[in-house]
């Protein structure tokens, strides 16, 4: 830990020679997240048998990837295991706002704890990972702070909004799906601040995920309770009223929630053109492959690529793997 704080220590001192020329880039914000704490998340339920660097599925080489990652930083890292019980109804991408919820209302008072200026939770689904292992998340932070006039202190979460590119594909190689259905503010890769400041004292984080699960309990097509685009749909919709009318809710809206998320481009953290973070999202031939193969020349550029040093990581994720159970928020609701 003391090599990595002190490695890290150098690599700031770096960026900030580096950039010092450049007043509108980093530099006025690097400060503000420097000495923040950071998680890692991923939630997912599948299963990991009969592992090895050849044939292990996607969503345990972006594990490895993304753990390698927090412990380059001194990042935590937490691998959830959904334990569905009675709940197997639900649609797994609730799992995470339900998980996500119920870790910020542990850290009910928007006070940090510690030395630490503020905390983050960053989430990942188990087709995504961090792609700049060389940077720190400070460094990611403090870009998009200098990007986007809505960043301040009191945004709960950032998310990226899904939207048609336009390209000419000057390889003519195969290409992801990029046709959305709506503006999805798509939730597979996500920053929360557990500690981001509210008037009355609870976090805004807290009050956001608390309005999204009201939200979808009080939906008017419960089909999202149990199918794609479930959680997704309704946050859209929550943040950017109008964006997917489907998923229209009888819960009251409050006046905040806009501007308590920051809503980036998905070219930022949140696609298969991600760059800081890329989400290889999709399920069809040409999509399933392009994941593969970023995963692989993922596991190669983290030095993950040799077999023993692969079975190792593997083996320390699932030495911390939390196993939660999964409450039936929606089977309760009338």
């Amino acid at each position: 830990m003391v090599r990595q704080v002190l490695w890290q220590s150098v690599l700031f001192a770096w960026l900030r020679l580096s950039f010092a020329s450049s007043k509108s880039f980093v530099l006025d914000s690097i400060d503000r997240f420097e000495h923040c704490a950071f998680e890692i998340v991923m939630v997912d339920d599948r299963p990991w048998n009969r592992i090895s660097l050849n044939n292990a599925p996607y969503w345990v080489s972006a594990a490895v990837v993304n753990f390698a990652y927090a412990q380059r930083f001194g990042y935590d890292f937490t691998f959830v295991r959904p334990q569905l019980g009675d709940d197997s109804g639900t649609y797994p991408g609730w799992h995470k706002v339900m998980y996500i919820a119920e870790r910020l209302r542990s850290q009910r008072r928007a006070v940090p704890v510690g030395p630490q200026q503020c905390s983050w939770l960053v989430y990942m689904d188990g087709d995504a990972f961090v792609r700049e292992q060389g940077l720190p998340l400070p460094f990611f932070l403090s870009s998009l702070a200098s990007r986007y006039r809505g960043f301040s202190d009191a945004t709960g979460a950032v998310f990226a909004a899904e939207h048609k590119l336009d390209w000419t594909n000057l390889t003519r190689g195969a290409l992801p799906e990029n046709d959305p259905e709506a503006p999805f503010l798509n939730t597979g890769v996500f920053l929360t601040r557990a500690d981001a400041p509210h008037a009355g004292g609870t976090s805004t984080a807290v009050r956001l995920f608390d309005a999204w699960l009201d939200a979808a309990a009080h939906v008017v097509h419960r089909r999202l309770w149990t199918s794609w685009p479930g959680e997704q749909g309704i946050l859209s919709e929550l943040v950017r009223p109008g964006s997917y009318p489907e998923a229209q809710s009888q819960a009251k809206r409050s006046k905040w929630l806009r501007k308590s998320v920051l809503v980036v481009n998905l070219t930022e953290m949140n696609s298969p053109w991600g760059r800081f973070i890329q989400h290889s999202w999709g399920r069809k031939a040409t999509e399933t492959f392009l994941r593969s193969q970023a995963l692989g020349d993922a596991l190669l550029r983290a030095g993950l690529a040799e077999p023993a040093t692969f079975a190792s990581f593997v083996r320390e994720v699932q030495s911390m793997t939390v196993h939660w159970d999964v409450w039936p928020y929606f089977s309760g609701t009338s």
